[in-house]
């Protein structure tokens, strides 16, 4: 039995929340997933991920870990411990987790 390889995904049906505080990394990836057809909803804080969280209720969260107030690791505890959003994947960018580690 194969596996059909060709299924097609329709990007415009998927939301993603982006949480940063750095403006332009926000900027960049809402150009480059909106020409790819996601829907982007923003945040520049993780106070304001959390409501944009339980009320946008996106697919995915890409979320920064070096923001002032509420870290991306104390966002993603407050994000799984809420019946409302604690099933939606969230992602932490591989360059965001490193610096972290590096300057700690």
């Amino acid at each position: 039995m194969t596996a059909d390889v060709n299924v097609v995904i329709d990007h415009s049906e998927y939301t993603i929340l982006v949480v940063d505080d750095v403006v332009s990394n926000v900027l960049l990836l809402k150009v480059l997933l909106t020409n790819e057809k996601f829907k982007v909803v923003t945040a520049n804080n993780g106070k304001d991920a959390l409501v944009q969280a339980a009320e946008k209720q996106p697919d995915l969260i890409l979320l920064d870990v070096m923001m002032p107030e509420m870290n991306g690791f104390e966002v993603s505890e407050k994000l799984k411990a809420n019946p409302v959003t604690q099933n939606i994947p969230t992602l932490i960018p591989q360059h965001y987790y490193k610096i972290f580690f590096l300057s700690t």
